[in-house]
């Protein structure tokens, strides 16, 4: 979208669609603070961090979000 490429410097078709990519662009101070433990209860989160942009300069970001689960466990 506009908006991430406003962000990130990326276009949309130079990122692959996995979350190893964006995750190798977050700041190593600030990858604690990520929700990303896969055994984590459902719920809202919000989380500040640093994330490096294409051209190497770090953006700081704010994300909210709320996790969800099927009736499995797993996220949906």
């Amino acid at each position: 979208s506009e908006g991430f490429e406003r962000i990130t410097g990326f276009r949309n078709d130079e990122v692959p669609p996995t979350p190893d990519f964006w995750l190798s662009r977050i700041h190593p101070e600030d990858i604690r603070r990520l929700p990303l433990d896969p055994d984590a209860a459902p719920g809202d989160y919000s989380v500040e961090y640093r994330a490096a942009r294409k051209d190497g300069r770090y953006r700081h970001l704010w994300e909210r979000g709320t996790r969800i689960a099927d009736d499995t466990g797993f996220d949906a």
